[in-house]
C-alpha cells in the first residue's frame, strides 16, 4: 500500500523532478493521469533510458559532481 511507496528513496534530481512538476500548476491527479498516459505509449517516450537525451543528462550531472569533488579537493 501507501505506506511501501514511503520506503522509496529518490535521488537529488528525482526530487528536483517532482517539485518542477508540482510548481508547474499541476495537481496530484493531473501528474498521476500523466504517468498513466506515459505507461499506454508503451516505450515510445521520447525520454526512455536508453534515449541519448537521458543519456547525456546522467553524463552531464557526473560530470558536475566529479567537478565538485575536485573543486573541494584543490
Amino acid at each position: 500500500g501507501a505506506g511501501a511507496m514511503r520506503d522509496l528513496r529518490f535521488t537529488v534530481e528525482q526530487i528536483w523532478l517532482l517539485q518542477r512538476l508540482r510548481v508547474s500548476g499541476l495537481n496530484r491527479e493531473q501528474i498521476v493521469a500523466g504517468l498513466e498516459d506515459l505507461d499506454r505509449l508503451d516505450g515510445t517516450c521520447l525520454f526512455n533510458a536508453n534515449s541519448d537525451i537521458a543519456k547525456s543528462a546522467e553524463n552531464s550531472d557526473s560530470e558536475k559532481t566529479s567537478k565538485k569533488k575536485k573543486s573541494q579537493n584543490g
